[in-house]
């Protein structure tokens, strides 16, 4: 079951529980992180605004960055916390800067940092991201060290193309702290591959579905600079998140003998043991008055979903929190 998977999912009985939802009334919100029992969301059409709530979500509060713009031409601001630091970053324009959770204000910008479609923090003096090849514009992922004269050093072999070079490697960049070891989730096949603090990849590994290559139709502008899927197509690993040594991925292919009614009603995450590299179990995460899932974030101690414009968290068991 754990290592050769014919596509099985093992259900135990309620390793989340669901704790709590709020209505946030809007969906331009994601998860920006979580520190000291504290999760944080920041919001697409405020961007230097971040809400904090406690970990059941009983409780809220708002604040605000501090941030001189300086008339850089921001398009899509993002926040993301890894301990005390905050990072706000916008890839369209190259532009990572941080500052600390304790005053939150922006004291401090990474430069030099190259064009980036997703980033991950390593270290405060370390990113891992992923940008576009130059002459192919096809997906590739690098690292930006700072101290190294504030280097980018990419690493072409990670990302395997299949069709097109840049949807067909799409995906989920996460890191875990406790490996100090990259993720990459593929959106469009069962695979996902761990990579070290230089970028040398550690191990490739699938996921439990049987989709392993991208089945998708993709058009090119006459010049061929611009692309577009051009045939129907569902993400296999819809989103992913990482605490420990645990990946939770949310899949969207059914199992087999798997419930009908089950599928209708939730959304379905499977949990990966990244040492083991080993399927571990699987849990449903309920849909409320929206079918959408937008988002999911896991702490050590919860599971949080934004679900349409409800944020909900569900708790975890003992028998999943003994695996991390």
């Amino acid at each position: 079951m754990h290592y050769d998977n014919p596509f099985i999912r093992r259900y135990p009985n309620h390793p989340a529980v669901f704790k709590n939802a709020q209505d946030l009334k809007y969906n331009s919100y994601y998860f920006a992180g979580d520190l000291n029992n504290k999760l944080y969301l920041g919001n697409y059409s405020t961007p230097l605004d971040v809400t904090q709530f406690d970990a059941e979500l009983k409780s809220s509060q708002k604040i605000k960055v501090t941030f001189n713009t300086k008339n850089i031409p921001f398009r899509t601001v993002k926040i993301f916390l890894q301990d005390s630091v905050f990072y706000l970053s916008d890839g369209s324009v190259g532009r990572l800067f941080s500052g600390n959770t304790n005053e939150w204000v922006i004291n401090f910008e990474y430069k030099d940092m190259p064009f980036f479609t997703l980033y991950v923090p390593m270290s405060k003096d370390k990113i891992f991201f992923r940008s576009n090849d130059p002459k192919t514009l096809d997906n590739i992922l690098g690292v930006y060290t700072l101290s190294d004269n504030k280097r980018a050093k990419y690493c072409g072999d990670l990302l395997q193309k299949q069709i097109d070079g840049v949807f067909d490697t799409d995906g989920t960049l996460l890191y875990s702290i406790k490996l100090k070891r990259s993720v990459y989730v593929y959106y469009y096949r069962n695979e996902y591959f761990t990579a070290d603090e230089t970028g040398k990849l550690e191990y490739r590994s699938h996921t439990i579905d049987t989709i392993s290559k991208a089945d998708f139709k993709v058009a090119y502008s006459k010049n061929g600079t611009v692309r577009e899927i051009s045939s129907p197509v569902e993400a296999v690993n819809a989103h992913a998140s990482v605490i420990g040594k645990l990946l939770f991925v949310h899949s969207q292919v059914k199992g087999k003998y798997e419930n009908d009614v089950l599928w209708k009603k939730s959304f379905i995450i499977d949990v990966y043991d990244l040492k083991r590299k080993a399927y571990l179990m699987s849990f449903p995460i309920y849909k409320t008055k929206a079918d959408k899932l937008n988002a999911m974030y896991v702490s050590s101690n919860y599971f949080y979903a934004l679900i349409g414009t409800d944020l909900v968290v569900y708790e975890l068991q003992p028998m999943l929190k003994k695996q991390l």
